[in-house]
């Protein structure tokens, strides 16, 4: 009897030690001392893991290696679905750029929206320039993914019309689009000098993938995004 109860408390001390029940310490500088917990997970719960890591400035006391996992995949479909929300929204445009309101039925906070979808991708590849209350979003896409285990020093190249080509970098993410926040940056003043823009991202792994853009009515309805966005820079 004694050999049996023996197995079965080994059989559970091994249970208990799975990787994903490991607690985090409640410090992002502190997690090195898990990292050989982390390091038995599979490479998807390492990078749903390390998504939940980036996506967080806080761990709440008690939190698990498996929570966190789990927490990231809830945001992750959460993503998604804002995304195929934005597509959806873009669905209908063509050549012409695209200004709208929405008001926040709790707050009325007004946010702007002005966007255009690709020549060349469909609904896929599209620039979205919006006035959130936190201030001035630009979202770019080719319709490819995008990834951002990697942050690249030049990761967005874009051409208007008969013009030479221009490098920067955009914040990456782990879907099909990059961003940035400022109103005052050359790619979004570019947006509202030509007629046609070409964009080319390079993802996480260094492949590239480009589209074209009408900039036609870019220019008032961006304005008009800038307008509602003064103060908020």
């Amino acid at each position: 009897m004694n050999k049996y109860i023996f197995l079965v408390i080994i059989l559970t001390l091994g249970a208990c030690s799975k990787p994903i029940e490991t607690i985090l310490p409640t410090s992002i500088d502190k997690m090195d001392s898990i990292s050989q917990q982390v390091a038995k997970l599979s490479p998807e719960e390492r990078e749903l893991f390390q998504g939940y890591l980036r996506d967080h400035d806080s761990i709440p006391p008690g939190l698990t290696i498996g929570r966190a996992i789990d927490e990231e995949r809830i945001l992750l479909k959460k993503k998604d679905e804002e995304l195929k929300a934005l597509q959806e929204k873009i669905r209908s445009l063509k050549e012409d750029w695209r200004f709208e309101i929405k008001v926040d039925k709790f707050t009325d906070r007004k946010m702007a929206f002005a966007a255009i979808s690709a020549f060349d991708q469909g609904e896929q590849g599209f620039i979205n320039v919006a006035c959130f209350p936190s201030g001035i979003e630009v979202k770019v896409s080719t319709g490819k993914y995008i990834g951002d285990s990697r942050i690249l020093k030049d990761n967005v190249k874009y051409r208007v019309d008969d013009g030479a080509a221009v490098t920067t970098k955009m914040s990456p993410t782990s879907k099909e689009f990059v961003y940035e926040n400022d109103a005052k940056s050359k790619f979004l003043k570019a947006l509202m000098s030509g007629k046609k823009i070409i964009v080319e991202l390079t993802s996480y792994n260094f492949e590239t993938s480009s589209a074209s853009f009408s900039l036609n009515g870019a220019q008032p309805a961006i304005e008009k995004v800038l307008a509602l966005c003064e103060g908020k820079r």
